[in-house]
């Protein structure tokens, strides 16, 4: 509840999911011993839940990119996607809405293989792969409730009791050891699986992070405190561009070891037996691997219960809080935290000072734009720290990062780097679209207008256009 300059109370209803403003004078009753606030005299929002529409969302956790399409997690086992997210006006409807039923908390942004395939847990927490793009034909799942098997027996991986099916979570992919990861969350343990691309045949489990058996389930291996090889609710994964695995070792509300540790790159490939025992070798967010990391509630200055991270061209990092901060006054400005090099300095160099409230899914697109979703105020941001390295706070003691350059003066759009033709391309296969016809042939999964494209900035894609990319051919935006 707040109290504007006016003195109206305002107190926010969640069962009915809106907010009620009270006026003076407060006309208060009595029931019993009991005084009670009189009725409302305005309502800020109709009463009941997000209403399902292709231009809002709801509470969830989930966000992919790929090229020029956006793929969110929306509430009420929803996911949508917006193709040229880049150029869209604020509030714009998606392009289109994937049938299915889908978690709530769906880490999807490192989940993209190297035959551009997108990796999700489905309904029931089963695999589900998506072939992209997606498009109005190409909505439903190439396979789905894909089970998983154990490399030295063959028998479907359970859990324990060697009936009920897991579970899995977030999944993340190496392109440096080209494998998939997969979190089962609720066993404490992570999945690693080479034949991936055997998907419609068998996934087979070679290797096992966090536990050293099949039957060890437990937070922590069931030890009194964690250490360099156990984990508790691990929630997302992701891969550094060199290929070291950054785990968050925690869940929102403080819960797990409260932390973010790295297995190395060098370990990884190395590891052979189906339980390596493999031991991380970095640790954010806690004074030691042997011990529980800090909390949100009392924390400052740094991310007190890390639950998304995400990495730019050049290998820095941006983690996301769990909505909660030790300084309740700062509290909306200090849930995202960048890291000049994360490898050699585990602090924070800077906040980054977007009013947020809860960050779900986050990650850097080919440009480096941030997209950062705030699952409590329903929302998707971007923005580019290159273009506005304002949006920086930095701490003291901060490494001051040489930042990747603002996208819009590098034409070097997609992989592979260096302007090439498929760059051109990119341009040219928008020729003759222009702001006042964005859209000439009247469908929208083909190439439109895109400010991004209109190299002179004219509102009109031309040859113009095409010749200042050439002009660029084999440069590099770094």
């Amino acid at each position: 509840m707040g109290l504007d300059n006016a003195n109206n109370i305002y107190l926010a209803d969640e069962f009915f999911n809106t907010v009620y403003r009270y006026a003076l004078p407060y006309d208060t009753y009595q029931v019993g011993d009991v005084a009670c606030l009189p009725d409302a005299n305005g309502v800020m929002f109709s009463k009941g839940p997000n209403t399902p529409s292709t231009d809002s969302l709801g509470e969830s956790v989930g966000l992919a990119v790929w090229e020029n399409q956006l793929v969110v997690r929306d509430e009420d086992l929803r996911t949508k996607v917006w193709n040229y997210y880049q150029v869209k006006p604020f509030g714009a409807d998606s392009n289109h809405v994937l049938p299915g039923g889908f978690p709530g908390r769906n880490w999807l942004s490192g989940a993209v293989d190297d035959a551009n395939r997108l990796w999700v847990a489905g309904e029931h927490h089963q695999i589900s792969i998506y072939q992209l793009p997606l498009s109005a034909n190409n909505l439903t799942p190439i396979a789905d409730f894909v089970k998983l098997y154990w490399v030295d027996t063959g028998l479907e991986v359970t859990g324990p009791d060697g009936v009920n099916y897991v579970q899995i979570d977030a999944m993340a992919f190496d392109h440096v050891h080209r494998a998939m990861y997969i979190v089962d969350d609720s066993h404490t343990r992570i999945f690693h699986i080479r034949n991936y691309d055997q998907f419609a045949s068998r996934l087979l489990v070679d290797m096992v992070i966090g536990q050293q058996n099949k039957t060890e389930i437990r937070c922590n291996q069931g030890l009194n405190s964690p250490n360099a090889g156990t984990l508790c609710n691990a929630t997302q994964i992701k891969f550094d561009r060199l290929g070291n695995l950054f785990v968050v070792d925690n869940a929102y509300e403080c819960s797990g070891n409260r932390r973010i540790v790295v297995f190395e790159a060098d370990d990884l490939a190395n590891a052979t037996d189906l339980f390596p025992n493999l031991q991380a070798r970095i640790v954010f967010n806690a004074p030691s691997f042997n011990e529980i990391g800090d909390c949100a509630y009392w924390t400052v200055n740094k991310p007190g219960s890390p639950v998304s991270i995400a990495f730019n061209s050049r290998n820095q990092m941006v983690v996301g809080n769990d909505g909660y901060y030790g300084d309740p006054a700062e509290r909306q400005l200090k849930q995202l935290w960048f890291y000049t090099n994360p490898l050699i300095k585990q602090s924070p160099d800077a906040s980054i000072r977007l009013h947020i409230g809860t960050p779900g899914d986050i990650t850097f697109d080919e440009h480096d734009n941030l997209l950062i979703q705030d699952h409590t105020w329903y929302k998707v941001w971007m923005i580019n720290l290159g273009c506005d390295p304002v949006w920086l706070s930095f701490l003291p003691g901060a490494i001051t990062p040489t930042l990747p350059p603002c996208a819009a003066l590098c034409p070097d759009f997609v992989a592979p780097p260096g302007v090439g033709i498929e760059d051109v391309m990119l341009v040219a296969s928008r020729w003759r679209t222009s702001c006042d016809i964005p859209d000439p042939d009247n469908d929208p999964d083909t190439p439109n207008y895109a400010p991004l494209y209109d190299i002179d900035n004219d509102c009109d894609i031309d040859i113009v256009d095409i010749m200042r990319v050439v002009v660029h051919w084999g440069e590099t935006c770094s």
